[in-house]
């Protein structure tokens, strides 16, 4: 059974002070663990060109490859998503949802997220969307760096490469890919609202 602590509130505690209690590390290991916090939708920007991580053609399929391209404000939802935070550390790790598959029953095992194709750990491997997995392989779970003054690399919990656009390319269409996290733009990445 964990204690938990009681303390004084206040940088002078005295009688009159009103009790803190707060909990050990060991009863925060003994709670449930919280929900996935989902925020967004974003559009997830390239800094190199302004153009937003899309799903090929809108697919809905498990393995669809992910692309760059224009944003479509006001048209399909193929290049929003959502940054889901993880629980366990919050603002660090994240899985990002395309919200054309989002599911809005709340079941989180129900949607796509971003994922390293076939879990490869090979740089130049593709980005595609599949089914949320939370099953510890973790090829769909990014860690959020900053790496520059507006943005941040998704670095892959499983393989430690980071989202990129394949060649540095400036064309719809072009390939995102796991590639080395080296801070160049063609791997930095803001969210943004258009």
């Amino acid at each position: 059974m964990a204690s938990a602590m009681v303390g004084f509130a206040g940088p002078a505690a005295s009688a009159e002070s009103e009790p803190v209690v707060t909990e050990s590390v060991a009863e925060l290991s003994e709670s449930a663990p919280l929900a996935p916090r989902p925020l967004g939708p974003f559009f997830t920007v390239n800094l190199d060109n302004a153009k937003t991580i899309a799903i090929r053609a809108g697919s809905r399929a498990d393995g669809a490859v992910a692309v760059q391209w224009d944003a479509t404000a006001g048209g399909g939802d193929n290049d929003k998503m959502i940054w889901e935070e993880e629980s366990t550390v919050p603002g660090d790790l994240t899985r990002l949802k395309p919200l054309h598959t989002y599911s809005a029953d709340g079941n989180p095992h129900n949607d796509m997220c971003l994922a390293v194709e076939g879990a490869s750990m090979a740089a130049g491997a593709r980005i595609v969307q599949a089914r949320c997995t939370y099953d510890g392989i973790n090829n769909d779970v990014w860690w959020q760096e900053q790496a520059h003054v507006y943005g941040m690399q998704f670095r892959n919990q499983r393989s430690g490469l980071c989202i990129a656009v394949k060649g540095a390319s400036d064309a719809n269409g072009a390939q995102i890919i796991q590639y080395t996290c080296n801070g160049t733009l063609n791997s930095v990445w803001r969210g943004g609202l258009t």
